[in-house]
């Protein structure tokens, strides 16, 4: 378990992408692709410690949750037509499930971080996040 100072080194990114490998292939889902999980973070925070004399976890984290597919804040600034039907709610799903394993501050299952949140996401969204977890056996009656 890593606290929130943690989280911007790189045994914390390889501990999640691990984390995230061993519950894609818990579910039985998982794909090669899931090697490179979360792969630019590491690279952005030795840039973002060059370049960024703030807090470079903050700069990477803000961008890569507006630039990856399985975020929330990528589909909410989607555009009805182009991005949304890119959005990968399955990834999102198995890394909601993960993150319990990793952050102290996540102790939630994939389940409970979507009913957290469940009041703050679009509709649509919501019925995909709502499927997959009921697909991936998740969905706590």
């Amino acid at each position: 378990m890593f606290t929130k100072e943690q989280r911007g080194t790189f045994r914390y990114t390889a501990a999640h992408v691990l984390a995230y490998n061993m519950e894609a292939l818990k579910l039985g889902v998982w794909k090669p692709k899931f090697i490179f999980h979360d792969w630019e973070k590491p690279w952005m925070l030795l840039l973002g410690k060059v370049l960024r004399k703030k807090d470079p976890y903050k700069w990477v984290q803000e961008w890569h949750r507006h630039h990856r597919k399985h975020h929330v804040e990528y589909f909410k600034e989607a555009t009805l037509h182009s991005k949304r039907r890119d959005c990968n709610v399955l990834e999102m799903v198995i890394d909601w499930e993960c993150s319990r394993h990793t952050k102290e501050t996540s102790p939630r299952t994939a389940y409970q971080q979507y009913m957290h949140k469940k009041d703050e996401l679009p509709t649509v969204l919501r019925w995909d996040i709502e499927r997959t977890l009921k697909d991936l056996g998740l969905w706590e009656s």
